[in-house]
């Protein structure tokens, strides 16, 4: 892949301690070693690189998917199009957000993607560092939540609505002491909420004590 100057200085430092063919060896044990999905696309997306990340997310090995489209392999689905990530990459250099992918056992893989664009000497795209994560189950657990959260405000919604036909005042109250919030009534139409929130409920009616 191609360096920057800082790059090539780091690379030079690095190479006088390790030779070029044993650090290279290195960072392709270290990039299978990862967890994360790790594949390199060339400019026509073709895949010159999976890792044993890709084999367990995705299910295919390495030696099946070398040379085919990514994203005709892996059905990917765009947040909004091919062409918008393309051209992030081209104008940035670099594209990250969700994508929906499809494994070899069919079953849909949510993934945070992050990408990053290498060119050559001359400044022409050569290469797609692409890194993957599953989160599928997080996603999932987010949307759930999401869920769960609108059925309850749509029930409180409904709640809300038969309160405010009840013909009588209705508070939540803290024990003798304070007004917490009302739910209905006349303090609600009338506009009197600073009034009647967080002060004592004496100040508003006189308790009566029923006794047999």
């Amino acid at each position: 892949m191609h360096f920057n100057s800082q790059d090539s200085q780091q690379a030079a430092l690095t190479q006088a301690y390790m030779p070029e063919s044993s650090l290279h060896h290195l960072q392709g044990r270290l990039l299978e070693l990862a967890h994360d999905a790790i594949i390199v696309r060339d400019s026509q997306s073709r895949i010159v690189f999976w890792n044993r990340g890709a084999e367990h997310l995705y299910g295919w090995t390495a030696q099946e998917v070398i040379g085919q489209c990514s994203h005709r392999l892996l059905q990917t689905q765009f947040p909004a199009s091919r062409e918008a990530v393309d051209q992030q990459l081209i104008d940035e250099g670099y594209w990250e957000g969700d994508l929906v992918h499809m494994g070899r056992d069919d079953k849909q893989v949510v993934v945070e993607s992050r990408q990053v664009l290498d060119r050559d000497e001359k400044g022409i795209p050569v290469a797609i560092l692409e890194i993957n994560r599953d989160v599928t189950e997080r996603r999932r657990l987010a949307q759930f939540e999401q869920k769960i959260r609108a059925e309850r405000e749509a029930r409180l919604d409904i709640l809300q609505l038969i309160l405010d036909e009840v013909p009588v005042s209705i508070y939540l109250v803290r024990g003798p002491e304070l007004v917490l919030s009302w739910l209905t009534g006349s303090p609600r139409r009338s506009g009197e909420r600073h009034g009647i929130l967080d002060n004592p409920c004496r100040i508003f009616w006189t308790p009566i004590i029923l006794s047999c």
